[in-house]
């Protein structure tokens, strides 16, 4: 149920345009993500909390303009 697991975090994405090949274009793309709080209860507010976690990623993302 919802009140069993509740997050607060934060998230950042930036996206920088590479190249476009047709319709297609390429981004460099990364993100970060910061957990403030993971929250774990049984009642209507929860009482117990666990570590915070931080998660990074970096990718290729490919975009296709459907439009003619």
């Amino acid at each position: 149920s919802f009140t069993k697991k509740l997050d607060f975090g934060l998230s950042l994405s930036m996206n920088q345009y590479l190249f476009k090949l047709g319709k297609t274009t390429y981004h460099l793309r990364g993100e970060v993500n910061y957990g403030l709080v993971n929250v774990v209860g049984d009642g209507l507010f929860t009482t117990d909390y666990f570590d915070r976690n931080l998660t990074l990623g970096l990718g290729l993302a490919a975009r296709w303009d459907f439009r003619d």
